[in-house]
């Protein structure tokens, strides 16, 4: 006696129902959203009398609206957010992710970032060890307070535009910090940077957050940014130094998308590497003048 097949409107049990279902559950975007690229100069008063000044104006208008509505999305999305709380949290991902780096322990840093920033964290601690260093001394000597941090940008990644539980909110923070570095190769030689000297340091870090309520979702570092050099330079210069004219706005735009398109894409969204710091401490010694170090990472996934 042969098994019949089942007929094709027979439906299992609600209890085998529940066990072949497939929950997904995306940990973060892999992908930073409109990265910041520095605080953009100030206009001209001419710049105010022709269109790619004004056309300047709108889209600091739409960055600013951008990143108030990401506020109101992540305060409505996660329960007890403030920009106070979030801030102190920042913080202390911050000097965790910090420690964490400095000590290789890849263990517990795959539970602060995302997939795509430990990729890019195991491939920089591996050029590490293959560069000699044996043991990183990292520590901060100067720890800012929560309300020095800066939230420079928000922005939201949403996978369903009509389903908010499947968007990320991406909080871009300036941390300024007096740290100090050294690295020593396997006979406790100092090979990189230096245990007395310390160096400003000012890092823009990327946090992510899944909007989706679960207990399990917390902040994470989805980035570490660098800021453009021209975006850096203008913001020093006074206001009388900048172009004047009717065709000062245009220009400045020219050089923005020029300089954006030769800027290679930065792709993992960190880079481990302190030996930059070391850098800075080498320049310091030569120059006599604090050097201030620019943060070195980049955007998410390829």
């Amino acid at each position: 006696m042969g098994t019949k097949a089942p007929k094709s409107g027979y439906k299992p049990p609600p209890e085998m129902q529940r066990a072949m279902q497939m929950r997904l559950s995306m940990v973060s975007s892999n992908l930073l959203a409109e990265p910041f690229r520095g605080v953009p100069p100030s206009q001209p008063v001419t710049a105010y009398f022709t269109i790619g000044g004004w056309k300047q104006v709108w889209r600091r208008f739409l960055a600013h609206a951008k990143s108030l509505y990401t506020l109101a999305k992540t305060k409505k999305a996660i329960p007890g957010f403030s920009k106070d709380q979030f801030k102190g949290e920042a913080l202390t991902l911050y000097k965790q992710v910090c420690g964490l780096l400095a000590a290789g322990d890849k263990t517990e840093l795959r539970q602060l970032v995302t997939p795509a920033v430990f990729s890019d964290v195991k491939r920089q601690l591996k050029q590490r060890e293959d560069g000699g260093w044996a043991r990183v001394h990292w520590e901060i000597t100067q720890e800012p307070t929560a309300r020095e941090l800066t939230v420079m940008q928000g922005r939201l990644i949403m996978i369903d535009p009509k389903d908010d539980t499947t968007g990320f909110s991406q909080l871009t923070v300036r941390v300024p910090s007096k740290q100090r570095f050294a690295a020593f190769n396997a006979v406790g030689k100092l090979v990189a940077g230096s245990l007395e000297q310390e160096i400003d340091v000012e890092d823009y870090w990327v946090f992510e957050h899944s909007m989706k309520p679960a207990a399990t979702n917390r902040w994470r570092l989805a980035g570490r940014l660098s800021i453009l050099p021209h975006a850096v330079e203008q913001r020093q210069q006074p206001a009388g130094a900048q172009q004047q004219g009717s065709d000062a706005a245009a220009q400045q735009q020219q050089q923005q998308q020029q300089q954006q398109k030769q800027q290679p894409a930065a792709e993992g969204a960190i880079t481990a590497r302190m030996g930059h710091i070391a850098e800075q401490q080498q320049q310091q010694q030569h120059s006599g003048k604090p050097a201030r170090r620019r943060a070195t990472a980049g955007r998410g996934r390829r």
